[in-house]
């Protein structure tokens, strides 16, 4: 494995693919009859809200029902290079969200409106419906205040990453809990989900080392987490939408390296089945329900072979 900058490998390097997630998935929901199929996550102003509805809404017929749609705010490397632009993330998000829900339930027979401040509906409707009655779950990707109270307001679950079970556990039931409960809603109403690096082996200590690096990765992508486990150092400051841009890359590899590993190491599931049960156990225990591994692996094998393993460890909890 890479050292530090594995993370940025992963995502940015020379070998990096990175296909359209719902193509992937039509492929995927082709072959397959039971397993669900998630986006973690969907940059919501990468596409008009009609586009994702549409796409979604087939995706979901073509799969009889499978589908869970993460949606996050955006991301400026994903927008800058293309003319994207990438302003209002939060109130373009909210909207999406009410839009493409308005749209899921629309027909010929049944048209939509919607006046917002960044997009409209006007007698709108789709020539296909979801599978599911409302259509598909939506996962919000949440870090920051006014995100997370979507959560609360909006959403169907929790999806974000760079998480300790203790800061998790704080998001949870702080910010979003009060959110749910001004929305009259509960924690039951929503799934809470977590998306953490997952390296396995009888080797523990070189599956943590490995685990590690993406975590620190992880963690300097994420402004409030890296506030709240390390205020100390000297984080950019900029809101996490704005923050991973090829031009702030060199400066978050270099804060990488200065993220403890004993923090790191909090961030993720990794070592032996016993390392990764003791985790995953502290994980439920601070509300997460749904786990989404990033396994660490070398190639395609490696990757299946430790997903196999992790599968004995949930079963035997």
């Amino acid at each position: 494995m890479p050292d530090e900058t594995v993370g940025y490998e992963m995502e940015y390097g020379p070998k990096a693919i990175i296909p359209d997630v719902f193509g992937a998935l039509t492929a995927i929901a082709l072959r397959t009859k039971r397993i669900l199929l998630g986006t973690c996550v969907v940059d919501s102003l990468i596409r008009p809200p009609v586009k994702t509805a549409q796409i979604t809404a087939t995706l979901d017929s073509v799969s009889n029902g499978r589908l869970l749609l993460g949606l996050g705010g955006s991301e400026a490397g994903n927008h800058e290079p293309f003319g994207v632009p990438t302003d209002h993330p939060f109130g373009r998000l909210r909207e999406t969200i009410q839009t493409v829900r308005l749209l899921w339930e629309s027909n010929y027979g049944n048209r939509v409106n919607f006046a917002g401040n960044h997009y409209s509906l006007k007698e709108a409707f789709l020539r296909i419906r979801p599978s599911q009655t409302h259509g598909p779950p939506i996962y919000v990707a949440a870090f920051g205040p006014k995100m997370l109270s979507l959560v609360g307001e909006l959403g169907d679950g929790w999806i974000p990453f760079a998480h300790t079970p203790e800061t998790y556990g704080d998001r949870l039931n702080g910010p979003i809990r009060r959110s749910l409960e001004k929305n009259g809603r509960s924690l039951g109403d929503i799934d809470p989900t977590c998306i953490v690096p997952m390296s396995i082996s009888k080797d523990g200590g070189r599956s943590q080392r490995e685990a590690i690096q993406v975590a620190k990765t992880y963690l300097v992508w994420s402004t409030d987490n890296m506030r709240s486990l390390l205020p100390e150092l000297p984080h950019p400051g900029i809101r996490q939408t704005q923050l991973k841009t090829l031009g702030n890359l060199p400066r978050l590899t270099e804060l990488s390296r200065r993220v403890p590993d004993n923090i790191a190491l909090e961030l993720t599931v990794s070592g032996t089945k016993q390392n990764c049960a003791n985790q995953i156990k502290r994980f439920i225990d601070a509300g997460v329900r749904h786990l989404v591994f990033a396994p660490v692996a070398k190639d395609e094998a490696h990757r299946a072979r430790m997903l196999r393993q992790i599968c004995t460890v949930i079963a035997r909890l």
